[in-house]
């Protein structure tokens, strides 16, 4: 066999690899409507198969609010909700909504067997190059809550959301810094818990909710 004919069988192997994964290519589709109330539901539909898991994040800047619930399709549909900011009802205003497909990885193998190891056989406007031969899937939307917006209960939101994480990075803060002064005590160094304390909580994470 020259050279030539074993590139043309090597060419013509691709063009037929190439087919094989088009021909089971997923055209994803992704739609949602959202029951605008002050405890929003977001129902959707798609074409993936049923149990593939789904990430459906909901933010809005102005009132520190931040929700990400997982959830699976189940007949072509998935459900979300009612949304609530910690237990209450929702501030009025503009909310963002996006909607991604959980890595591969991460689905189950009937799943994968549908889109790809690395849902490679993902097609469509939704679905976007991740890295690494990784493909994505995002939609996004808006949804509004009540009428105008609410400064006030705004920044009462933010307040709390702030004062909830300061809370968190106190305990975390507490922790860590009592695990290395037992820690320092066993191998015979001194760690002040106090300093170490005073010099953890001053730098927190930002907050990015």
């Amino acid at each position: 066999m020259n050279q030539e004919t074993g590139n043309m069988r090597a060419l013509v192997a691709a063009l037929l690899s190439l087919v094989v994964t088009l021909s089971h290519a997923v055209e994803v589709v992704v739609t949602a409507e959202v029951q605008a109330s002050s405890r929003p539901t977001i129902q959707g539909s798609t074409n993936l198969p049923d149990g593939a898991k789904l990430s459906v994040t909901v933010t809005r800047k102005e009132s520190a609010y931040h929700a990400e619930v997982l959830t699976e399709v189940s007949s072509g549909a998935f459900i979300v909700g009612p949304l609530s900011q910690r237990g209450a009802e929702l501030n009025p205003g503009l909310y963002e909504v996006e909607i991604a497909v959980v890595a591969a990885a991460d689905q189950p193998l009937a799943v994968r067997e549908v889109i790809g190891g690395k849902g490679e056989r993902l097609r469509g406007p939704l679905a976007k190059r991740e890295g690494s031969g990784r493909m994505g899937v995002r939609y996004t939307t808006t949804f509004r809550v009540g009428v105008g917006t609410d400064p006030v209960l705004d920044r009462q939101a933010r307040e709390r959301a702030q004062l909830s994480q300061t809370k968190w990075w106190k305990k975390h803060c507490n922790e860590m810094c009592e695990n290395a002064e037992r820690f320092a005590q066993e191998s015979g160094r001194g760690v002040s818990w106090p300093d170490c304390l005073k010099a953890c909580v001053a730098n927190p994470p930002v907050l990015t909710r």
